[in-house]
């Protein structure tokens, strides 16, 4: 008697579980891949933007960046608070230190060098964060996850949980030797999480 040559279901069964598997772990990779690649285009950003600060300060210009006359949720050098969310529809999206960094690069963009470098960095606009009338649109540094990049201050910030510190006027959040420094909220859009956060200084 001639055996019945064929495919079992058992066997269809583990070779559609076998390519299950291997397309997860592809997606799995791939997005790993994809996250890396975000992470180290958010660092060229941030290191662009550390550069046209240099830039900034051989032109005698960086005492207007960290004046005296901030706006009002601006004490000593430092932020009273960061935001939070700033990812897409979030209210902190375009909060006050949001708006205070655009600031910071229109004072960035007036060396003319920086002014092209910063047509390599992405960005979007943001209408201007003072109440003088008229003023043109000033940019907004994007990550590679298209939320705002930060500038903190050489005071850093306090009164605020980053990665579960509570950081008060007694411990800001600095970089060291407590220079300023630019900050990406990274994949989750969140800096207060602080578990993903990208800092210029790393």
């Amino acid at each position: 008697m001639r055996r019945r040559v064929g495919i079992s279901l058992v066997s269809t069964l583990v070779t559609i579980a076998v390519i299950v598997l291997l397309m997860a772990l592809l997606t799995a990779a791939f997005r790993h891949i994809q996250n890396r690649i975000r992470v180290d285009a958010t660092r060229v950003t941030l290191n662009n933007l550390e550069a046209m600060a240099s830039e900034l300060k051989a032109a005698a210009g960086w005492s207007k960046v960290e004046a005296t006359t901030a706006p009002s949720w601006w004490v000593q050098g430092a932020y009273e608070v960061l935001p939070g969310d700033v990812d897409d529809g979030s209210a902190d999206r375009f909060s006050g230190p949001v708006r205070h960094t655009a600031y910071v690069i229109e004072e960035l963009i007036r060396v003319p060098l920086n002014m092209s470098a910063m047509g390599k960095i992405p960005s979007t606009t943001l209408v201007s964060p003072r109440n003088e009338l008229p003023m043109p649109p000033y940019p907004v540094a994007l990550d590679a996850w298209g939320n705002p990049i930060l500038f903190i201050p050489s005071g850093g910030v306090t009164n605020v949980w980053i990665g579960g510190v509570w950081h008060g006027p007694d411990n800001p959040f600095a970089a060291p030797g407590h220079r300023a420094f630019f900050l990406s909220a990274g994949p989750d859009g969140n800096f207060s999480e602080g578990d993903d956060n990208i800092y210029s200084f790393e």
